[in-house]
């Protein structure tokens, strides 16, 4: 018998910003864990998308904290600015955050 073997490797989108002299290192929120802080620091979508975002309160530089998971994992709620506001999976993917320690 004849065995192969298949290596399967997750990848995740990581990206870099450059803010003057220091480069920050960015997820997309999506990715965040329950319970741990991040600051926004980029939203990849189109200019509507980024409005009702806007009126939302999640703008570059806001904190935001992934607390609750739904069962299945989507939506999750996030806490912005002392309101909780819960974001699909797949919009949660387009705002890149900076996770802090």
């Amino acid at each position: 018998m004849e065995y192969k073997t298949c290596i399967f490797t997750y990848y995740v989108k990581i990206s870099y910003f450059i803010i003057g002299d220091i480069m920050c290192k960015s997820i997309p929120l999506s990715k965040l864990k329950l319970n741990k802080k991040a600051r926004i620091s980029y939203i990849d979508c189109n200019t509507k998308q980024k409005e009702r975002y806007w009126n939302l309160g999640i703008i570059k530089g806001t904190l935001i904290v992934p607390i609750f998971k739904s069962p299945f994992g989507n939506p999750t709620a996030y806490e912005i600015r002392k309101s909780i506001i819960a974001i699909r999976k797949d919009n949660s993917e387009k705002i890149y955050v900076e996770p802090l320690t």
